[in-house]
């Protein structure tokens, strides 16, 4: 079953996360961390062509963060 969207995410959907400073700030992890989870296509962030940027939704961030058990 998929996990409910909760009252904070729907007010949260379009706030649009830029950098990867500010992204390792909402998952409490390095930018190092950030750069190798872009990497992977299960993880919530991404690089738009052109843009050499690191960008990421925080609703997509706070949903992915509550099914991990640990940032790896």
């Amino acid at each position: 079953m998929a996990d409910p969207i909760t009252i904070d995410e729907l007010n949260l959907s379009v706030e649009l996360v830029k950098g990867a400073s500010n992204i390792a700030a909402i998952i409490g992890c390095c930018t190092d961390h950030v750069y190798d989870l872009a990497k992977r296509s299960d993880v919530p962030i991404y690089k738009p062509p052109g843009s050499g940027r690191y960008v990421a939704y925080r609703s997509e961030l706070m949903r992915w963060t509550r099914t991990k058990t640990a940032v790896t």
